[in-house]
């Protein structure tokens, strides 16, 4: 399972590097109040003790799919995990407000953040996301649950798979489809892409 290590804050103060750092302690104390030993938290996340370990104590950044096992095991979500708690939600986001996470398979070769557009409250029907993917981004293979999907591409191209079906999208295209059905996308083209993700249910 490849890791990121967590990079020096430029800004102490930063919502991102803050949201970044609080994934560790929330993953710990969540699974201490659910008296879940460390070695039970991570067979149920398919991960080593040992890269729980590192990801509780704030040494590395798991994967979003690890991120989401972790979060399925725990009975909570990504978005928890990334969002300070008792907070009215906010009627705007602003740009430098949103909890950002990063995903480096291939040791910064290819990289894709997720900023999320919506903030996470108690009772949301729905959430929003924007993918900024570099050349050759990609998500973390195809993945499905229960839901729907509306998506619209802002910048470059993305190839779409739904249920093993390929559509190559440009900026402007969008699409929908029920989030049961297995789906993934990547950046195929030689520029940056920009892909706004409106999930119903929240999934993470």
């Amino acid at each position: 399972m490849p890791e990121q290590k967590l990079k020096e804050p430029g800004n102490a103060t930063s919502p991102v590097v803050a949201a970044q750092f609080q994934i560790g302690t929330k993953i710990k104390l969540l699974r201490l109040l659910k008296e879940l030993r460390m070695a039970e938290l991570a067979a149920k996340a398919e991960c080593s003790e040992s890269l729980l370990s590192k990801i509780e104590n704030g040494r590395v950044t798991p994967s979003l799919a690890l991120l989401h096992r972790i979060a399925t095991a725990l009975g909570t979500t990504v978005a928890w995990l990334f969002t300070s708690e008792n907070r009215v939600p906010k009627v705007v986001l602003r740009r430098m407000e949103r909890p950002v996470i990063e995903i480096d398979r291939f040791r910064k070769a290819v990289a894709t953040r997720v900023e999320r557009l919506t903030p996470v409250f108690e009772g949301a029907l729905m959430q929003a996301r924007m993918f900024v993917m570099d050349p050759g981004g990609h998500s973390e293979g195809d993945t499905s649950h229960p839901g729907e999907v509306l998506g619209f591409v802002v910048v470059g191209e993305v190839e779409l798979s739904v249920d093993a079906e390929n559509y190559l999208l440009a900026a402007g295209d969008a699409f929908h489809f029920r989030c049961e059905q297995q789906h993934g996308f990547r950046n195929c083209s030689d520029a940056p892409a920009q892909v706004i993700w409106v999930n119903t249910p929240p999934t993470s």
